[in-house]
């Protein structure tokens, strides 16, 4: 299997990811670099993606990096395309804040223990959200890639 390359804030991302997380899901997986990566570290992984045109990208991507058979793709939207306690870790990487969140919003239900969440903007929604909610940010990191700054963070989910 081949690892690609991974922008800066994705190998943050990947870094959050706690190894104790066996079965991973990768919502909006988009290129699948950040899925293989998490496969090569020992991780069941499920890259779910809802547009047809990523997931046609998607699927070529892991043929090429030799990854198609350790990789498990899904079409779905968000967390409807898993099932509760499938996955012990849910990575949403590279949308907006709102985005992140709605996507997320029923993780406990789904018996997620952790998420890994970066955003491209709205960052400030995050963390008054997952307050509200008593999950508990375990890590956060200011990622630099390029020009900008983007937040990740490790959230441990309250059931």
């Amino acid at each position: 299997m081949i690892e690609p390359r991974l922008p800066a804030r994705l190998r943050a991302v990947a870094a959050l990811v706690p190894t104790a997380a066996r079965r991973v899901a990768d919502v909006g997986a988009g290129h699948g670099a950040l899925s293989v990566h998490l496969s090569c570290r020992g991780a069941a992984v499920i890259a779910v993606e809802s547009q047809t045109g990523p997931l046609a990208e998607l699927r070529a991507n892991l043929r090429s990096w030799d990854a198609a058979s350790h990789v498990e793709v899904r079409h779905g939207d968000g967390l409807t395309a898993l099932q509760p306690g499938e996955v012990d870790a849910v990575v949403v990487a590279g949308v907006g804040g709102g985005t992140a969140l709605r996507i997320v919003a029923p993780s406990a239900a789904m018996q997620v223990r952790w998420l890994v969440l970066q955003c491209m903007q709205r960052g400030e929604l995050v963390e008054p959200w997952l307050t509200s909610r008593r999950w508990t940010v375990l890590e956060r990191r200011d990622v630099r890639d390029g020009r900008r700054t983007y937040p990740a963070w490790l959230v441990e989910v309250a059931a």
